[in-house]
């Protein structure tokens, strides 16, 4: 079970790394190879994590165990999950904004406005990243 949790988590976190290049868009409207470092850098994760499972030193040192097919299938599934529900939440901010600039008669469909207005749901992330909104 711990290599299923270890191998879920780090492929999560690939998927975070792509949904964390904007706070407002989907991650399907960027364009994939505009940071060419990121998707360099998520392939060599995925290497690490390979060799994690299946070198015996790697694994015995990390007290891990090799994962069959079907175990795969069960670890892709938690990044898809996480993805759409992160792609869910942003749609819905993205239309809670929309009404909110309509109301105030404003257009809200701007990236950057929405992108300024995000703070406004309580994300933490972007108050850190572009202060108080």
């Amino acid at each position: 079970i711990s290599t299923l949790v270890f191998a879920s988590i780090v492929l999560m976190q690939m998927v975070n790394a792509f949904e964390c290049r904007s706070t407002p868009r989907s991650v399907f409207r960027l364009q994939f190879f505009a940071n060419r470092l990121l998707p360099g850098s998520v392939a060599f994760a995925l290497l690490l994590l390979m060799a994690f499972v299946y070198l015996p030193a790697l694994r015995n040192l990390l007290g891990l165990t090799p994962l069959s097919a079907k175990q795969w299938l069960l670890v892709g599934a938690t990044p898809a999950l996480f993805l759409g529900a992160e792609e869910l939440r942003k749609s819905i901010a993205r239309l809670h904004l929309r009404s909110r600039g309509r109301r105030r008669g404003q257009e809200s469909s701007n990236p950057e406005h929405v992108q300024r207005g995000w703070s406004a749901l309580g994300t933490a992330t972007t108050r850190r990243a572009h202060g108080p909104g």
